[in-house]
This record gives C-alpha cells, structure tokens and sequence, in this order.
C-alpha cells in the first residue's frame, strides 16, 4: 500500500521529504506553513485527512503534509487520494508563505 502510493505521488510529480523510505506515513513537501495550512483545509473539505507540520516542528522552508496510510487501503482510494493531492498542490503552489 505504502509503496504503491509513494510510486503513484512521485509518478506525478509531488515533492516527498524522503522519497526512498518505506513507512505507513508519507510526507508531502509544501515549503511554507501557510501554503500547508491551505492545502490541508482543501484536502480536507475534498474529503481527505492530513496533518500539518510547520516549524518549529520541522525547519524554516520544509513544511510538509503529513499523509498516512494502512493495509486496508485499496488501490481505488489510494488512486482517489492520489489524484486529489495532486490536484490541491497544484492550487496552492502559488502561494509563498
């Protein structure tokens, strides 16, 4: 499952903090903590549920979206997830701060 949706969110272009680690939980590069804000808020209302990490929590310029997933995923709702991930970042890309 992990594997799957970190191939599928690099495939199409999303910044990931680590993109050879294997873990259940996948961090989304945003830079900026107001960008990750908004970006968390539009998955959100999409019906996609992240959690934002700013500094202090990790350094000036390397905010992420923290995603998390589980066995019980299908490749449906992880193509689902993927799509809207992609579609959220690439709305708020514009914003630097």
């Amino acid at each position: 499952v992990c594997s799957y949706m970190r191939k599928k969110l690099i495939s199409g272009g999303v910044a990931l903090m680590d993109e050879n680690a294997i873990t259940p939980i996948i961090p989304i590069l945003t830079y900026y903590n107001f960008r990750t804000f908004i970006a968390c808020q539009k998955l959100f209302d999409k019906g996609v549920y992240v959690n934002p990490t700013v500094s202090p929590a990790v350094p000036v310029g390397k905010s992420i979206i923290r995603t998390s997933y589980m066995a019980t995923h299908t490749e449906e709702q992880l193509d689902i997830a993927a799509k809207k991930i992609k579609e959220v970042l690439k709305e708020v890309e514009d914003i630097n701060e």
